[in-house]
């Protein structure tokens, strides 16, 4: 009985442990700049939204968090 609990504890505090880098490997990629997707590596394009509006894309979200949804056919791929 004694052993399972001893053995229950180390769990928990593995657990924690893992928890902490885990949390402590964002902040670090947060503090150092790191974003997922880097809106320089994007070619500057002629864009629309959903309400119609012309803009350059990604220049118009430059600083802004931003949901980009991009949208292909097979028939806009023949155009190009």
């Amino acid at each position: 009985m004694e052993a399972a609990s001893v053995q229950i504890k180390r769990m928990r505090r593995n657990a924690v442990l893992r928890l902490e880098m885990a949390q402590a490997c964002v902040l670090a990629l947060l503090a150092a700049g790191w974003s997922p997707a880097a809106a320089e590596n994007l070619p500057v394009t002629q864009a629309e939204t959903l309400t119609g509006q012309k803009l350059e894309f990604p220049l118009a979200l430059a600083g802004k968090p931003a949901v980009c949804v991009f949208g292909f056919s097979r028939e806009a791929g023949d155009k190009t």
